[in-house]
């Protein structure tokens, strides 16, 4: 089902806090708070825009993932005009099926939609990540939600 202007949304679902502790991480950027703020503001960005949002996760963690942000992503999806694409749906398909790709630093799906000729950045809402890391191949790093809209309006 193709969308005409469209934005993919990519994200990555933070998992509940004992299963970060169990990996032993000392730090970690998908936090339930960062996964929310990518949510509500790409999503927030698209109905503003009046753009289609497809979001997809990247795939389904179930009892892993962390309640909170599982609660407020639902309330999010629900309260908006976003279209919740399966996880076993292929990236591909949802990024040949938009206009836009935003990614969830630093997923695979920002470099798919480059080499499909797609416009495509990353969305860092936490604001820590440094605009020329390596990790992005090239691929803008966007930290706020007015960059967010203004890269978006260029786009389309």
């Amino acid at each position: 089902d193709i969308h005409n202007n469209s934005v993919a949304i990519f994200d990555i679902q933070p998992h509940r806090l004992q299963q970060y502790c169990s990996y032993g991480s000392t730090f970690e950027y998908y936090t339930a708070p960062v996964a929310i703020q990518f949510l509500r503001d790409t999503i927030g960005a698209a109905q503003e825009l009046d753009l289609t949002a497809l979001y997809k996760a990247k795939r389904s963690i179930k009892s892993m993932v962390h309640p909170g942000y599982s609660s407020l992503r639902d309330t999010i999806l629900a309260n908006s005009s976003a279209v919740s694409v399966e996880p076993d749906i292929a990236a591909l398909q949802v990024i040949q099926a938009s206009d836009l790709v935003i990614s969830m630093p630093f997923t695979s799906t920002a470099m798919l939609a480059r080499d499909l000729g797609k416009p495509a950045v990353f969305y860092d809402p936490a604001n820590i990540l440094q605009k020329d890391d390596p990790a992005a191949h090239g691929i803008p790093i966007l930290q706020n939600y007015q960059d967010l809209i203004v890269w978006m309006k260029s786009k389309v």
